[in-house]
């Protein structure tokens, strides 16, 4: 059974156990991520396990897991597995969110779609037009009188991760000092992005521990053929990723 959602619209799933996917059309000028953010009632995340991404694909009590990317023709798919039976407690809603990493923004990607399925149940969410967005939240998955729910969001934000992790309550700082007095010059080489870092203050009541994720997202030669093997690539000294 297939249902198709326009933003805003709320259903209950038929299982709290499931899978979402997003897929869309391949191309060398887009770069796009999947990120989920496990939120309390305030929409705030406890802590670095909050944030499942590219340097952290499994959440520790096993509520959500990112898999890594397929290619199939020339499309690509993100799946992220979820089992909202063992959200982590104070947890009670998952942000689906994606991110253009290129900085050149949701409207040039083609064929953007995403699918929620559990059991033989898929639930197909219909995106909003997008123009300068490199961020969106595409829908949450949550906790209502025993039930899990999806709603389907499509809320875009111009500064991609970074401004969603500041949504979310998480602070993220650059290596490099800001100079506001020099002024930004477009390069006809794409210059090498300063390594971010998020800052989480974690609940701790003996001392106050900041702790920190490495945003900087190392690329790989991305095959375009179908069939070919993906690339492993290390992205931090104690995480490896699968790019294909």
């Amino acid at each position: 059974m297939n249902q198709f959602f326009q933003m805003g619209a709320n259903t209950a799933l038929s299982s709290p156990k499931g899978n979402v996917t997003v897929s869309y059309e391949i191309s060398n000028s887009i770069d796009i991520s999947l990120t989920a953010f496990l939120l309390t009632d305030s929409d705030k995340v406890q802590g670095d396990s909050g944030i499942i991404f590219y340097n952290q694909p499994e959440s520790s009590s096993g509520v959500a897991t990112l898999l890594p990317s397929e290619i199939a023709g020339n499309t690509k798919v993100h799946k992220l597995n979820f089992d909202m039976s063992k959200v982590p407690e104070g947890i009670t809603k998952i942000a689906i969110t994606l991110t253009e990493d290129n900085s050149t923004g949701f409207s040039n990607v083609k064929n953007l779609k995403t699918e929620i399925c559990t059991d033989h149940h898929i639930i197909q969410l219909t995106p909003s037009s997008f123009t300068n967005e490199n961020g969106i939240v595409v829908l949450e998955l949550y906790l209502r009188n025993g039930q899990t729910k999806v709603k389907s969001i499509w809320r875009g934000f111009d500064s991609g991760l970074e401004g969603l992790c500041k949504n979310y309550g998480v602070e993220v700082e650059s290596d490099e000092q800001e100079k506001p007095s020099e002024p930004k010059t477009i390069q006809t080489q794409i210059p090498k992005e300063p390594e971010k870092t998020i800052t989480i203050p974690e609940n701790n009541n003996s001392q106050n521990i900041l702790s920190t994720i490495s945003l900087e997202k190392v690329k790989g030669k991305v095959s375009l053929e179908k069939g070919q093997k993906p690339v492993i690539i290390e992205k931090t000294p104690e995480i490896t990723a699968t790019v294909s």
